[in-house]
């Protein structure tokens, strides 16, 4: 399980990121959640389980949170 933020501080309310993940599942290629820290902070979770899983698939989540990012 990996916990992140948006680094560039683009997709960081609960909302965004809410909205984010939406997009990100629909797409059927990738999954990925939420969950908070604290009080208030919202984050992103990427729980990698399939021991099937490539770098490529890393690097597909990736390529798709940062698409989203763009697009703001």
């Amino acid at each position: 399980v990996v916990c992140f933020t948006d680094r560039l501080g683009v997709i960081v309310s609960r909302e965004k990121i809410e909205k984010a993940i939406a997009q990100i599942n629909s797409s059927g290629n990738t999954w990925i959640s939420s969950t908070q820290i604290g009080d208030e902070k919202t984050v992103f979770r990427a729980c990698i389980i399939n021991r099937k899983t490539e770098k490529k698939n890393i690097l597909k989540l990736n390529d798709e949170l940062n698409s989203i990012r763009e697009a703001k």
